[in-house]
């Protein structure tokens, strides 16, 4: 079972309390940034990981780390372009399998990056990740909702009762959870935290 199924494994509740207590320690979201009215139209961009094949959690990790790189800097809406996808690399290399981790020439490649002239060359790459990473203290362990929800669905699916119709109903919460899981990554961060702090994705149970 590969890193991406823990929730199966005899680890499960372990994992689960240490994220939890890493969520608590996360770096309060103050929305300050001056760039804060551009946020959802980066959240979009960042959808270029489906381009990308790379999965959910990267997607909401890369975000995370946008948005505290955001909190905490004001530069220019052209380099905001750069980090965004910066990010995304940092966040798949943490992430995903390492023949899942875009290259540059795909990065390069990507729509985003020829609209706006953009194009990374290895050291430039290298050079702002290495930024990227210093305002992150280099700690990329930044629990996001997606990084509960499939501990939750898994429970929900074992605790469900055996009656008839269970299959049908697990799969209807697979469905409106992969559609809360996106749509709730568009709205301000703060209004989340102050009423789900601490929690993962309890509600959700």
């Amino acid at each position: 079972m590969d890193r991406s199924e823990w929730w199966q494994g005899e680890l499960a509740d372990d994992v689960y309390r240490v994220l939890r207590e890493k969520e608590l320690s996360l770096p309060r979201f103050c929305a300050r940034s001056p760039k804060l009215h551009l946020r959802r139209h980066f959240v979009d961009l960042l959808a270029t990981s489906e381009q990308l094949q790379l999965g959910v959690a990267t997607h909401h990790l890369a975000i995370a780390m946008l948005d505290v790189f955001m909190d905490r800097h004001d530069i220019t809406v052209l380099c905001l372009y750069t980090c965004s996808i910066c990010y995304l690399i940092i966040a798949a290399k943490f992430e995903e399998m390492d023949e899942q981790v875009p290259r540059l020439d795909w990065v390069n490649r990507l729509e985003v990056m020829t609209k706006q002239g953009l194009s990374l060359s290895k050291e430039e790459l290298q050079q702002t990740e290495f930024l990227l990473l210093c305002t992150l203290d280099w700690n990329l362990c930044t629990p996001t909702a997606a990084h509960f929800v499939d501990y939750f669905l898994w429970l929900s699916r074992h605790e469900d009762a055996p009656a008839g119709g269970s299959s049908y109903r697990h799969a209807y919460t697979i469905k409106y959870t992969a559609h809360f899981l996106q749509l709730a990554l568009q709205g301000a961060r703060r209004a989340v935290e102050e009423r789900f702090v601490g929690t993962g994705l309890a509600a959700l149970r």
